[in-house]
């Protein structure tokens, strides 16, 4: 298995628009509805800067997305959720490169102390395999890592306050917070 992963020939799940061919490549779905909202993915997050403004903005113009899932990997469309938009700009597949290790097994012992499992992703200097150029891209690398650095930037700027974490309930978190009595101020 790992040696057909340094040869770029090991054949595993594929997120949406991307599936293998009969030799074994991996190459882009033929299904152009699935290709455009792809390519629109990477334009919306140009345009928008930030994936939440992409989540809502795709949103508010009642834009799906496609979603590969269950043990058959059906073809599904959804409301595009945070997790899924970050998933798909944050894939090197879709700069054409191949990779393999992205993500780890992580074994722990939950607040049950029984054992348990989580996917964990890695650092990409411990990732066990990454090809660039390895097949057709929907964005080139250069624009890729740029993306990467804009949600590098954007997860490590504080939030805003927002009515989920304001800290006194039912307040307006974009008015400042005074007791009834200002004069006990």
């Amino acid at each position: 298995m790992h040696s057909k992963a340094k040869r770029g020939e090991f054949c595993f799940r594929l997120p949406p628009g991307y599936e293998w061919d009969e030799a074994g490549r991996m190459v882009k779905t033929p299904d152009e509805q699935v290709r455009s909202a792809i390519e629109l993915m990477f334009a919306r997050f140009e345009q928008w800067g930030t994936i939440h403004r992409v989540q809502s903005a795709m949103s508010e113009d009642g834009l799906q997305v496609p979603i590969v899932s269950g043990p058959r990997q059906r073809l599904r469309w959804g409301r595009p959720d945070y997790a899924h938009l970050r998933r798909i700009l944050t894939h090197p597949i879709y700069a054409g490169a191949y990779c393999y290790g992205r993500r780890q097994v992580e074994q722990f012992l939950d607040a049950d102390q029984r054992p348990a499992k989580k996917m964990r992703d890695q650092p990409r200097q411990q990732w066990h395999v990454l090809i660039r150029d390895h097949h057709e891209p929907y964005v080139s690398w250069e624009r890729f890592e740029r993306i990467q650095r804009q949600i590098e930037s954007e997860l490590a700027r504080p939030r805003r306050a927002t009515r989920r974490t304001c800290s006194v309930a039912g307040a307006d978190p974009m008015r400042s917070v005074r007791p009834a009595d200002e004069s006990a101020l």
